[in-house]
């Protein structure tokens, strides 16, 4: 482990010493070949010179993102226990996403515009993808993990909008996936510490037996869907408004998402909840109890608030994300060549209209 922490700084200085920043010596770094103490650089220059800087860290921040669509990392969700899966969904896989708002589009503004292309058609795949095979998983907590993948490359597209709606609807959407999929992470808990089974199959009918789960997995798969007037709906909104800003093609793909969204997750609740109550072991479960309704609930209110009134929450990060949009603005990265041209046609019009009043 101490390893893993000492290579981070060596290279993330040797990266940004190739950037050609002027270096601020923080901290101390042990194993210098000299045999004493080497202190490794932390660089507060924008670093716009080479994009080949940026290609790094965008491959190392993305992985953060979209490798959670892997299966080692969804079998760490799947097989950690519900608190842990609702620390890793409502936290950890915040991480990249947080890293490209913090680090990459403010380090390297120019670089991210040129990105923008690749990084919006990755995201559409992922939000595809994830849909795609959540819509074919037989296990609950699976289909909750890989709608996870599917949901964060909403966040991604519209980050990569370089816009005021892209950029906030990727931060409410943060927000919303960490409250709406932890709930479900949360309930798919309670049912399976009364069958120890995770299967679909292996229920039905539980809206016969368990009004309160039925009444609260309803709504947070419902806010998992972005149904207006809950708090998916507000991210995925602004989301799609942001990047149909930029390019009508992609925002009619990822829109594909939010169809795909409501078929897995509506058939999912259909089997579990509704048809016929057959298997003997589902009769006599309990409802759940005010613990577990303790626990839900405040997520619940969460839901509806961002989703009926979200200003409180865009209102903090409204400051930050107009000082972003400023500096990743693709109008910053244009002007050269446009006012050039644009003086040229001056210069050649002025030119005829002095030839026309000789």
């Amino acid at each position: 482990n101490l390893r893993v922490y000492q290579v981070f700084p060596v290279h993330s200085s040797r990266l940004l010493a190739h950037a050609g920043c002027y270096p601020l010596d923080l901290f101390p770094y042990p194993g210098n070949h000299r045999g004493g103490h080497r202190r490794h650089s932390i660089y507060y220059r924008t670093f716009e010179r080479t994009s080949w800087h940026a290609e790094v860290a965008v491959d190392g921040l993305f992985s953060g993102v979209c490798h959670q669509g892997t299966h080692v990392s969804i079998s760490h969700l799947v097989e950690a226990p519900t608190a842990g899966s609702v620390i890793l969904a409502g936290v950890l896989l915040k991480m990249g996403t947080y890293g490209f708002l913090r680090f990459n589009l403010p380090f390297f503004p120019q670089a991210s515009y040129e990105f923008v292309p690749m990084i919006a058609w990755l995201s559409i795949i992922g939000i595809i993808y994830g849909a795609l095979v959540a819509m074919v998983q037989e296990d609950l907590k699976k289909l909750v993990a890989y709608s996870s993948v599917s949901h964060l490359g909403f966040v991604m597209l519209g980050i990569f909008a370089l816009n005021p709606y892209g950029i906030q609807g990727a931060l409410i959407q943060n927000i919303n996936h960490g409250i709406s999929t932890g709930a479900l992470f949360l309930l798919v808990g309670v049912i399976y510490d009364r069958r120890h089974t995770r299967l679909i199959s292996e229920f039905g009918g539980l809206a016969k037996i368990m009004p309160k789960y039925t009444i609260c997995f309803m709504i947070a798969a419902l806010s998992s869907i972005g149904l207006p007037g809950m708090n998916g709906f507000v991210g995925e909104f602004l989301v799609l408004l942001g990047i149909f800003q930029v390019n009508g093609l992609w925002a009619a793909c990822a829109t594909s998402g939010v169809i795909l969204a409501a078929c897995y997750i509506l058939w999912m609740f259909q089997r579990v909840m509704f048809l016929e109550l057959k298997n003997p072991k589902n009769m006599k479960l309990k409802d759940m109890n005010v613990r577990e309704l303790i626990t839900v609930v405040p997520l619940i209110i969460l839901i509806f608030w961002i989703g009926l009134y979200p200003k409180p929450f865009m209102k903090t990060f409204d400051a930050s994300v107009t000082h972003l949009v400023s500096r990743v603005n693709p109008d910053n990265f244009r002007p050269k060549m446009e006012h050039q041209d644009n003086d040229h046609n001056d210069k050649h019009n002025n030119k005829q209209e002095d030839k026309h009043g000789e």
